[in-house]
């Protein structure tokens, strides 16, 4: 059986980060924005799964929120797989 994702891998990354940002309720969105080197529209943009992350901006972004870059890119364990 193949197994196929109903969300793209952008969508995922982006519910990543929503989930990594609030389990940090002193880091806000402007302060994640600057220190990964973006405007705070770009963090909201990403948050909506619409741009392509470049592999260096992930991995700020994984280095700020504390988690590994691969964690970003990781389907929620009870994540949204379906088989064809």
């Amino acid at each position: 059986m193949k197994v196929m994702y109903s969300k793209s891998i952008r969508e995922t990354i982006g519910r990543n980060v929503t989930r990594y940002l609030e389990a940090q309720p002193d880091l806000k969105i402007p302060a994640l924005a600057a220190k990964v080197g973006v405007k705070r529209q770009y963090i909201y943009a990403i948050k909506s799964g619409i741009v392509n992350v470049t592999i260096d901006k992930l991995e700020a972004l994984a280095r700020e929120l504390n988690v590994e870059t691969r964690d970003l890119l990781k389907e929620p364990k009870n994540g949204t797989r379906r088989r064809a």
